[in-house]
């Protein structure tokens, strides 16, 4: 029987895999429905100070990635939840095609506008103001 795919040896491998193949961040923000390929991440929702930071996901081909910023990817995916998608999704390219043509389709119906407007909106107004 085989054994199922534990966590840390997980969080490893892909730390390995980002040090091997620096362009790989870029396909993180896809994976979740994002087309940007920097923008802004809250470090964390449970604090009561509101921490947000910007992660780059771009990178060029044989440009290695620091050793910080191996960290920040992987402590991205694992925060995401996306270790938890190469975990149960078993064909990628189907998956990224759904996402995409989702994507499409919500930017023109504009149906979850509302509903995220009010999970994020006390968020949001915890930022300090300039």
């Amino acid at each position: 029987m085989e054994q199922p795919y534990r966590f840390a040896e997980f969080k490893n491998d892909s730390v390995k895999l980002l040090h091997r193949y620096p362009e790989a961040p870029r396909v993180l923000p896809i994976l979740l429905a994002i087309r940007e390929l920097e923008f802004p991440v809250i470090e964390d929702f449970t604090s009561s100070e509101i921490s947000v930071v910007n992660i780059g996901f771009s990178r060029e081909r044989n440009v290695r990635l620091s050793e910080e910023e191996v960290i920040e990817h992987s402590d991205f995916a694992e925060k995401s939840r996306i270790f938890l998608l190469f975990t149960t999704i078993k064909d990628f390219y189907d998956y990224v095609l759904g996402v995409d043509v989702g994507m499409d389709t919500n930017a023109r119906k504009n149906r979850s506008d509302d509903a995220m407007e009010t999970v994020l909106k006390p968020v949001i107004e915890a930022f300090p103001r300039d």
